[in-house]
C-alpha cells in the first residue's frame, strides 16, 4: 500500500507503507471485535475492559500501518482521507496512536475519490456555500422507518426535529420512497433512519428500506438535489457479511451524484442508543453553526465520554465538504 499526501504546497508519495496482507489481516481482526460487541449484554458487560481493550489493539496497528508513516507529511490539522480498495471502511479517525486517537489530533473527511470530492468543494464555492447556521432556516426532511434493533428510531427524528426550526417529518407508515422522492430535491437537510441492504456484489442495488419498499442506489441517479447535509442514519442489515465502506460505495456514490454535498454515513452497525446520541449531538452542533466536519468530530468526543468503547462513538464518517 502506498499513500500520496497532498498539500497547498506538495505532493509527497510514501511508497509500501504496508503491506495488503497485513491490512486486510487487520481489517478481519477489525470486524471480529466490532461483531464482539454485538453479543448479550450480559456477556459485554462481563467482558466489558477485554473487549475495549481488543478493539484497542486493533486500532493501535491501523494508526500504525496507516498514518504513523505519513506523520512527518502531514501539516495541517484537518485532513481529507481518500481510501482505495481494502482501507474502505477502516476508522482511520479512530485509529489509534498509544491513548489518543486520530480524531484527537485530526478533523477527518473522507471521499470515494479525489475527483469526487474537488468537484463538491467547488460546486460549493460557485453557488457560495451554505453557512453552517443557514440550514436552520431551511427546510429539513427526517425520515425514520423503526424495526427490529432500531426502535429509537422514531425518538431520533423526533429530537432532530426539535432541533431544526423547520423539519419535514415522515416516520413509520408515512416514511415512504415516494414522500422521499417528493420532498429531499426541495431540502437542504435530510436525514433517513431506517434499515440498510448492503449489495457488495451489485452496489446500485444497495438500499434504503422505507414502508411502501426499497429505495435503490440507482434510483438516486434520477434525484436532483441541493442539500447541505444527507445523513444514513442505517444500520445493521448485513454488514459484517462483507467489507466494512465498500458495500456503502453504492449507496455513498448515488446521494454524492445526486448532488449532496456532504454524506454522514455508518461504517458499522452502531447501537442504537449511541447513534441517537451522536445524531442529537452532531445536529445541535450543527444548529449552533459548527461546519460540518468540526460538528460530527465534536460529537464523537462527546459520545466518547458516555460510551467508551469505539463502536459505539466511532461508527460514523463524514464523506464529502467538509
Amino acid at each position: 500500500i502506498s499513500a500520496f499526501v497532498i498539500s497547498k504546497k506538495d505532493v509527497q508519495v510514501r511508497l509500501n507503507i504496508a503491506s495488503v496482507e497485513e491490512v486486510e489481516r487487520t481489517a478481519r481482526r477489525l470486524r471480529f471485535q466490532l461483531q464482539r460487541v454485538e453479543s448479550q449484554a450480559s456477556y459485554v458487560e462481563r467482558h466489558a475492559e477485554q473487549l475495549y481493550n481488543g478493539i484497542g489493539s486493533v486500532l493501535d496497528d491501523v494508526y500504525r500501518l496507516l498514518l504513523q508513516p505519513l506523520e512527518s507529511a502531514i501539516t495541517g490539522d484537518k485532513l481529507v482521507i481518500v481510501p482505495h480498495s481494502i482501507v474502505h471502511g477502516l476508522p482511520i479517525h479512530a485509529a489509534r496512536d498509544g491513548g489518543e486517537y486520530a480524531l484527537d489530533r485530526w478533523e477527518i473527511v473522507y471521499s470515494p475519490g479525489a475527483a469526487i470530492w474537488h468537484a463538491g468543494v467547488q460546486r460549493a464555492r460557485m453557488g457560495g456555500g451554505t453557512p453552517p447556521e443557514g440550514i436552520i432556516s431551511q427546510q429539513a426532511l427526517l425520515m425514520g422507518y423503526p424495526a427490529q434493533g432500531i426502535e429509537l428510531v422514531r425518538e431520533e427524528v423526533q429530537r432532530l426535529s426539535e432541533i431544526l426550526a423547520n423539519p419535514l417529518v415522515f416516520t413509520g407508515d408515512d416514511a415512504t420512497v415516494q414522500a422521499c422522492a417528493q420532498h429531499a430535491p426541495h431540502s437542504g437537510v435530510i436525514h433517513i433512519a431506517t434499515h440498510a441492504l448492503f449489495r457488495a456484489d451489485n452496489p446500485l442495488f444497495s438500499g434504503l428500506l422505507f414502508a411502501d419498499g426499497w429505495l435503490f442506489a440507482h434510483d438516486l441517479y434520477d434525484y436532483t438535489l441541493d442539500c447541505y447535509l444527507a445523513t444514513l442514519s442505517a444500520c445493521r442489515t448485513g454488514a459484517a457479511l462483507v467489507e466494512p465502506g465498500d458495500e456503502l460505495f453504492g449507496l455513498m456514490r448515488g446521494f454524492l451524484a445526486a448532488g449532496a454535498q456532504s454524506l454522514a454515513v455508518s461504517l458499522w452497525p452502531a447501537a442504537d442508543a449511541a447513534t441517537l446520541a451522536v445524531m442529537v449531538r452532531f445536529y445541535s452542533n450543527i444548529a449552533s453553526g459548527m461546519p460540518r466536519g468540526a460538528a460530527l468530530r465534536r460529537a464523537q468526543l462527546e459520545t466518547r465520554e458516555e460510551y467508551k468503547h469505539p463502536y459505539h462513538w466511532a461508527a460514523f464518517a463524514l464523506v464529502g465538504a467538509r
